[in-house]
């Protein structure tokens, strides 16, 4: 469980291979995409073109993919007995600069089998994918990468896009160079592959089952792409992981932000009922408290009533004649079962201006009186004589 979700978040569910093979002296690039489906494998696509250029077009944008080289650049030999690593390449190759060359050896029961490959040609292929931005995170030379296969291949032989591959007791037992005639389906594995998509199946193995069939001396370099990939890999999924993740916590932000402004909206619609009824009640008793003041003070100030009037009239000016004097006015009409509203420690005057000055100028007269809290010009006109009436409220302190 552990180790399939490793791969899941190394490789993905799909996984790529392309064999890029030379037949009749053209270049030929047989691809394989395989997807993963919990415990089962099925053939996603397969694809062949005649240049790098034009394998991204079949995959995903950051897929990988396991590159088999299996061009007129590999030089291939089969030597009797059990040899391996460079002891096996000398007895192949003698007098061979290792330093210039790449080489992978497989061993079967009695043969040795020794591909080889000039390590410029090989970097030089490698860079030109990663140029399309494509992602090899390994690759095998020739048709040595057939040993993936001897376990689950239920043929005496096959055939790639380029030989024949002859399986002997669970191994190979002879590769020959030889371009089919035809198509050829195999079913391998529970999959049903042509001869082009062998050597890509047998990669896509390599690197999932991580088994090593072959030595080589290109590891520092396989797990270097691998690496190169994961790093790759981790910034893109990483990346989007820290996004959604961002997105994940606001969205649960907003959501708690929401439960909680609405319970606070309906404590908040609560505190008001209760702030309005306990409002509701002042308000009667306060209104009670008013109307026996106002009784009260009606009563009280009416002892003082004539002393007031008295008092303005020693104020009016000479160009300023009264019409009417209101000692605290009442508030509206009075009606049967509605209580009486006075306006309290007011006096309300109304007059007639011969001056237009004469007003301000009264006004501020009263204001200066001791007893006198404030003044204020309710209305001021002409009527239709042209006479300016005016209207003043003039309020006492108690």
């Amino acid at each position: 469980m552990l180790s399939d979700i490793l791969k899941y978040l190394k490789f993905a569910n799909d996984y790529c291979a392309i064999a890029h093979s030379s037949v009749d002296g053209k270049s030929v690039l047989n691809g394989l995409v395989i997807k993963k489906k919990k415990d089962t494998f099925d053939i996603d696509k397969t694809f062949t073109v005649d240049a790098i250029e034009g394998v991204p077009q079949y995959l995903e944008k950051g897929q990988h993919f396991f590159l088999i080289v299996n061009t007129n650049a590999i030089i291939s030999k089969k030597i009797d007995g059990v040899l391996e690593g460079e002891k096996a390449v000398q007895a192949a190759f003698q007098n061979l600069k290792l330093a210039d060359f790449y080489y992978e050896v497989y061993s079967s029961n009695s043969h040795t089998f020794v591909s080889i490959c000039r390590k410029d040609v090989v970097d030089d292929l490698l860079q030109h994918y990663k140029d399309c931005n494509l992602n090899p995170v390994g690759f095998s030379l020739g048709s040595l990468n057939g040993s993936q296969l001897e376990q689950v291949v239920q043929d005496a032989e096959i055939t790639t896009s380029n030989s024949i591959i002859a399986y002997r007791k669970g191994t190979i037992d002879d590769i020959t160079f030889n371009t089919p005639q035809s198509t050829t389906e195999y079913a391998i594995n529970g999959l049903q592959v042509s001869n082009a998509s062998v050597l890509p199946l047998a990669g896509i193995l390599a690197y999932f089952t991580n088994q090593q069939k072959t030595h080589s001396n290109f590891g520092a370099l396989s797990k270097q792409l691998l690496e190169d990939f994961g790093m790759q890999r981790f910034f893109n999924v990483g990346l989007k992981a820290a996004l959604g993740s961002i997105f994940t916590l606001l969205l649960v932000s907003f959501l708690f932000f929401s439960s909680y402004s609405s319970k606070i909206e309906r404590l908040n619609a609560s505190m008001l009922v209760n702030q309005s009824q306990k409002e509701s009640l002042l308000k009667l008793s306060d209104e009670v408290a008013k109307k026996e003041k106002l009784l009260q003070d009606y009563f009280t100030g009416s002892s003082k009533a004539s002393w007031y009037l008295d008092q303005i009239g020693q104020t009016v000016p000479a160009t300023i004649a009264l019409s009417e004097l209101h000692w605290q006015p009442l508030t509206k009409t009075i009606k049967e079962d509605e209580p009486i509203l006075f306006e309290q420690q007011s006096i309300v005057v109304k007059g007639e201006d011969g001056n237009n000055s004469s007003l301000s100028a009264w006004v501020q007269q009263l204001e200066r009186l001791e007893w006198v809290e404030n003044v204020t010009i309710v209305n001021y006109g002409l009527n239709r004589q042209n006479k300016n009436l005016f209207e003043v409220n003039i309020r006492f302190k108690v």
